[in-house]
């Protein structure tokens, strides 16, 4: 019996410890110029077809760190190593390859929010150097390397190559006020290469010491999809049209305003959109957070996307583990 009262007295004392903490837990991050911190990302991308599947997996090393801290925010640094994949696409292999020591900086407000890049013009012009490098070591894929240059825009490039960052300030700016839940809208990439404000739901399951362990999850519907969808389209067409016009214009042509012409095809798109699509995307990711250091220190989960493009079953898996270095 005694036993059993120390047992209790134990777990009522854990109780309590985990709400006080509750009510403090806030993951907006107070980080000073020279913090830093390095991330090993494994991405494993599973494709069903029936009764086929197919799997790829790729993995990098991330490190970043703060570059300037101003009453409005962050300015950060991303430098990628060490990448490797084990898919059978040459492209993506090639631009790995070429990834390594890549870096960037990129802002965030004051509540840890990605809001942009630092400076997209100096980012996308050396996106678009290693593109045209991987175009020079591999012709038979120069053409394709071409049509993804042309068509690079901030917007593309956010929703590329900075989803990996994405992930691991996912938890920024979550703040439990007191409660174990907690509802925020953040971006989310996809397998189509777009982002959509995606509605997230996290969970506060318990408080050790500096770690405080959450659950994120989120449902994204073929309506919160189908804008998202509409304006990747758009700015993609825009963008390998204005690229091909670049290159076959003869002088003194007047150049067409494609943006102008494919905005008048709005509703159109997203009639097309609807007919064609019935998809949904469920996230959930058990994360855990360092209170001590205001950096993710791990997360595990995945996001699949299913249903239907016309007669096609969509039925795609990306499961993501970070764990910090």
């Amino acid at each position: 019996m005694k036993n059993m009262k120390t047992l209790m007295v134990s777990c009522l004392t854990l109780l309590l410890s985990t709400t006080i903490s509750a009510q403090n837990v806030s993951l907006v991050p107070n980080w000073i110029p020279g913090d830093n911190v390095g991330y090993k990302f494994v991405q494993k991308d599973i494709k069903k077809s029936g009764t086929q599947s197919s799997t790829e997996e790729k993995s990098m090393d991330i490190n970043l760190k703060v570059v300037d801290k101003t009453s409005d925010g962050y300015t950060l640094n991303a430098t990628f190593s060490n990448l490797s994949s084990n898919g059978s696409d040459e492209m993506i292999a090639l631009l790995l390859k070429l990834t390594e020591g890549y870096s960037f900086d990129y802002k965030l407000d004051a509540s840890g929010k990605i809001t942009g890049l630092a400076d997209s013009t100096k980012a996308i012009a050396d996106m678009k150097a290693m593109m045209d490098k991987a175009a020079k070591e591999d012709k038979t894929i120069a053409f394709l390397v071409q049509m993804m240059s042309a068509t690079m825009t901030d917007d593309l490039y956010l929703s590329g190559i900075l989803d990996e960052v994405n992930y691991i300030h996912s938890l920024n700016s979550v703040d439990f006020a007191g409660k174990k839940t907690a509802d925020q809208t953040m971006k989310k990439g996809t397998i189509f290469g777009f982002s959509v404000d995606a509605p997230y739901h996290y969970t506060l399951q318990s408080v050790n010491g500096n770690y405080a362990n959450i659950k994120t999850s989120a449902e994204i519907s073929n309506d919160l999809l189908m804008p998202a969808f509409v304006d990747f389209s758009i700015k993609m067409t825009v963008g390998m049209m204005n690229g091909l016009s670049g290159l076959f214009q003869k002088e003194g042509e007047e150049k067409v305003d494609m943006n102008k012409i494919m905005q008048e095809q709005r509703a159109e798109l997203e009639k097309k959109f609807k007919e064609t699509f019935d998809l949904k995307i469920v996230d959930n990711y058990t994360c855990s957070y360092d209170k001590s250091t205001q950096w993710l220190h791990s997360m595990n989960g995945s996001s699949s996307i299913k249903g239907k493009s016309e007669d096609k079953v969509i039925d795609a898996t990306t499961q993501v583990t970070i764990k910090k270095k």
